[in-house]
């Protein structure tokens, strides 16, 4: 019984790849070509608020202070994607994270959403120390201005602005 358990718990780790493998590659669609055009579009963000969904809760299980190094789903995510460690991984959610602040200055809810996965990953330990490695943190700390990231220049976002300046 206890070897049905450990195999199905594999078999969720493999599924859960594939999942994310899935997301992460849909990324790299969803902010080039005529898809950049389509940023105000409800159906837009709506969509990113489905990955920023998914992102938040692949942070909770994947990256973090209680993750398995030997996690199925980074070997998915390396054989797919080329991501095989958590600081691809966290660069990538950086690069997200920085062209939803850029792209969704008029959208509160969504740039609530967006600074709410950025200090959650920032306030975890293992991942802040992770975070402070990457090229993508020092980007953020070097062009903290509105001219980089248009929520910056939006009233309506004035808390969403004190979240971004007490995560960085």
């Amino acid at each position: 019984r206890l070897s049905s358990s450990s195999s199905s718990a594999e078999s969720q780790e493999s599924i859960g790849g594939d999942l994310a493998a899935r997301v992460f590659g849909l990324l790299s669609v969803m902010d080039t070509g005529v898809h950049q055009q389509r940023y105000q579009e409800n159906s837009r963000q709506r969509l990113d608020m489905a990955v920023l969904g998914f992102f938040q809760n692949f942070r909770k299980v994947y990256i973090g202070e209680q993750v398995m190094q030997s996690s199925n789903v980074y070997s998915k995510l390396g054989e797919r994607l080329g991501l095989a460690d958590h600081q691809a991984v966290l660069t990538l959610l950086l690069q997200k994270i920085a062209t939803n602040l850029k792209v969704y200055g008029s959208s509160e809810g969504l740039v609530h959403l967006t600074l709410g996965l950025f200090q959650d990953l920032a306030t975890g330990y293992m991942s802040g120390k992770l975070l402070l490695k990457l090229e993508a943190v020092h980007f953020m700390l070097g062009h903290d201005t509105s001219a980089f990231y248009s929520f910056l220049d939006h009233a309506a976002n004035s808390r969403n602005r004190t979240c971004y300046y007490n995560t960085l």
